[in-house]
């Protein structure tokens, strides 16, 4: 048995504002980046280590997969996966992580 995802409220909040983003031009990709990105995150409850760890943040507790254009970043604990952020590819990452970052669960 895997360990259970769960999904921060930022997070969530995160992957609903890049789908109401992307929606505005295709409802279609819209849709099909929050279905890729749930299965993604579900499919960490078997395989959580399989992400890479966040090479920004060389030495963290968070790891990354990507869904598209986008990083998916989570912690794994002994019984449980948490989704922390969701993040386009080709922001500032350092500068989004310093602001973001405030609101984190240890």
């Amino acid at each position: 048995m895997g360990r259970k995802v769960i999904w921060t409220p930022r997070a969530a909040a995160l992957v609903e504002e890049a789908a109401r983003h992307i929606e505005v031009d295709s409802p279609a990709a819209a849709f099909k980046l929050v279905t890729d990105t749930f299965a993604i995150a579900e499919s960490l409850s078997e395989l959580p280590d399989r992400g890479r760890i966040v090479p920004e943040l060389s030495r963290s507790k968070y790891r990354e997969v990507f869904v598209g254009r986008y990083r998916l970043i989570y912690r794994v604990g002994a019984d449980h996966v948490a989704i922390i952020a969701f993040v386009h590819g080709a922001r500032d990452f350092r500068s989004w992580w310093r602001r973001y970052r405030g609101g984190l669960p240890n």
